[in-house]
This record gives structure tokens, sequence and C-alpha cells, in this order.
């Protein structure tokens, strides 16, 4: 994030897929909803906060990101 705040995006885009989400199939990894939350709010602080993310195709149903996206409801950190 240093580089990124020394070189002063005007805006900043995020491509995501979930493949590193806990639950995925494919990713076999464990990263949390909350640490994908964590990660968005720290590129918030960016660019005034002028964040566009876009959601990547291919991520099946049963990936767990579905229901925990419910769960952020209230959390200042989930948008």
């Amino acid at each position: 994030m240093p580089i990124a705040y020394e070189f002063g995006p005007e805006i900043v885009f995020i491509s995501a897929g979930f493949d590193a989400a806990t639950g995925d199939p494919l990713g076999e990894y464990r990263v949390s909803a909350d640490t994908f939350a964590l990660m968005t709010y720290q590129l918030m602080g960016l660019a005034g906060g002028r964040v566009i993310a876009v959601l990547e195709g291919g991520t099946p149903t049963e990936t767990q990101m579905i229901p925990d996206d419910k769960e952020c409801a209230g959390r200042s950190y989930c948008f």
C-alpha cells in the first residue's frame, strides 16, 4: 500500500474474483469475507474513496462468499 499512496491515484478499480475465498472448490484457500472487506476498506483510503469494484464471473454458487455477504450488513467496513 505505501507505493499506492505514493502514486496517488485519482480512482481505484478493483477487478475481483473470489477463488481465494473460504469454501471455493477451485482456489482451496481460506480467505474470509471479513478479510476481503478489510482489503476493500484499506483501498477506500486511496483516491478519496473513489473505488469501483467489479465482480468477475465464474464463481460457483456453492462458494461461501455469497452467504457471508449478507452478514456484513451494519458493519462499517462492509459496503
